[in-house]
């Protein structure tokens, strides 16, 4: 077994409805976590490379919806006018101890746009599910976990298709 089966997870509710989903609203958020001086840098390094990674893959068109901040975000009440077929909740941690990331994690959740109700989530976390000789800089690691996370949920979707 790989380094990254070990990390990733994918968890499908509802496959026939993940699967008929091309447009996406994306709304990323972090985990509570203490900020570090780099955390603008590091948050929009996350959205560029994850909104690329899930065109690139052909999984979904990705709108916009919301960059918040607000780890107590209530999704349930979250309400959107713009032309997506669901929501896609991008969560994301930095595990980084005296200020040295060990390791990075990120959390997909794919909603249903109308209900919120949880169609797939996918996790990947870089400690179990990268092996690096050196734990590389940040954003290295948070952008692996995102790959990581966005590899396990195309294998889940394409696999229902």
């Amino acid at each position: 077994m790989s380094c990254a089966a070990l990390g990733s997870r994918t968890k499908v509710y509802d496959s026939g409805k993940a699967r008929d989903i091309k447009t996406v609203g994306l709304i990323t958020k972090r985990f509570d976590q203490p900020r570090n001086p780099y955390h603008k840098i590091i948050k929009e390094a996350f959205t560029r490379t994850l909104i690329e990674e899930l065109e690139k893959k052909g999984l979904f068109e990705v709108v916009i919806l919301d960059t918040m901040e607000n780890e107590k975000l209530i999704i349930k009440s979250y309400v959107t006018n713009e032309p997506v077929d669901a929501l896609l909740v991008a969560d994301w941690k930095l595990n980084n101890p005296n200020n040295m990331v060990t390791d990075s994690k990120v959390q997909l959740t794919l909603l249903d746009k109308e209900t919120k109700e949880v169609l797939l989530i996918s996790r990947h976390g870089t400690q179990f599910g990268n092996l690096y000789e050196m734990t590389p800089a940040l954003p290295k690691t948070l952008l692996d976990a995102t790959e990581g996370a966005i590899n396990s949920m195309e294998k889940n979707i394409k696999s229902k298709k």
